[in-house]
């Protein structure tokens, strides 16, 4: 008779700790296209925080990183969500949900061939690797042509979200 009640408060205990965690996680993700290439050194800190505090949540120094994300049921890094994330804003701009600067930054790559890829975006010629290479424009432009073309035709449905969540970057 006392497992049932054991398990019992063990799943709350648990659905506790998770809705403390994801509260915090609110915070990481808040803005998170805008400030992705805050450099190596400020992403490392980043993601260090957010180890610690699952480790503090859930009170485990022994488990690696990947295993507490996959434990919460996230399936990728800080970094890898904020790069879902702009996938998903690019997603937004071929549904023509996305506000219209956005939307002006990305150009869909026209050409008279038939070539393999569909939905592929052109990349902006750039000036300079800080301010070039790391704009949103080119980075999310050379992301978005990266994907597999299983994924990039599925560009404006929902299974592109589901299915983006399980890529790993």
């Amino acid at each position: 008779m006392t497992t049932p009640c054991i398990r019992h408060l063990k799943i709350s205990k648990d659905i506790h700790h998770s809705k403390d965690f994801l509260s915090s996680q609110a915070h990481f993700d808040y803005c998170s296209q805008i400030w992705h290439h805050c450099g190596a050194r400020n992403t490392k800190k980043l993601g260090r925080v957010n180890e610690r505090a699952l480790r503090f949540v859930y009170k485990d120094k022994k488990s690696s990183y990947d295993k507490l994300l996959n434990w919460i049921g996230l399936h990728s890094t800080l970094e890898g969500r904020r790069i879902q994330d702009m996938l998903i804003t690019i997603n937004s701009c071929f549904q023509e949900k996305a506000p219209t600067p956005i939307v002006n930054l990305l150009k869909v790559k026209d050409t008279k061939y038939n070539l393999r890829g569909t939905n592929m975006l052109s990349l902006p010629k750039v000036r300079s690797t800080k301010h070039g290479l790391r704009s949103f424009r080119y980075f999310a432009a050379k992301t978005w042509n990266a994907l597999p073309d299983s994924i990039r035709a599925m560009a404006g449905t929902r299974e592109f979200l589901r299915s983006i969540r399980h890529v790993a970057f």
